[in-house]
C-alpha cells in the first residue's frame, strides 16, 4: 500500500525503520527482516533512529499497484497552516 501511494504522489521510494536493539542477524529480528525482504523491502543497515534507539533502516521502491485501488480509497489533503491563535484584544 505504501509503495502504491508513494508512486501516486511521485516519490521514488518508501523508507521505514524498525527497532533493532540487537544485531540484525540475531533472532527474532532476523526473522522479521527476512519476511520484509520477501515482500520487497531492502534492508539498508542500522543506526540511531529518530528517538536515539538503534533501528534497522528499510526502503521499498515506489510502484503503482492498480489492483489496490479497488480495495483502498486513500485521500491525503495538503497540510494547511494552523490558524493564528493569538487574540488581538
Amino acid at each position: 500500500m505504501a509503495s502504491d501511494f508513494a508512486a501516486r504522489v511521485d516519490l521514488h521510494v518508501v523508507r521505514a525503520e524498525t527497532l533493532a536493539r540487537h544485531a540484525l542477524e540475531a533472532e527474532p529480528l532476523a526473522a522479521l527482516l527476512r519476511r520484509l525482504t520477501d515482500t520487497g523491502w531492502d534492508v539498508c543497515g542500522s543506526g540511531p533512529g529518530r528517538d536515539g534507539d538503534r533501528v534497522a533502516r528499510l526502503k521499498l521502491p515506489a510502484e503503482h499497484r492498480p489492483g489496490l485501488r479497488a480495495l483502498i480509497s486513500c485521500q491525503v489533503h495538503a497540510p494547511q497552516p494552523a490558524p493564528d491563535d493569538r487574540s488581538n484584544a
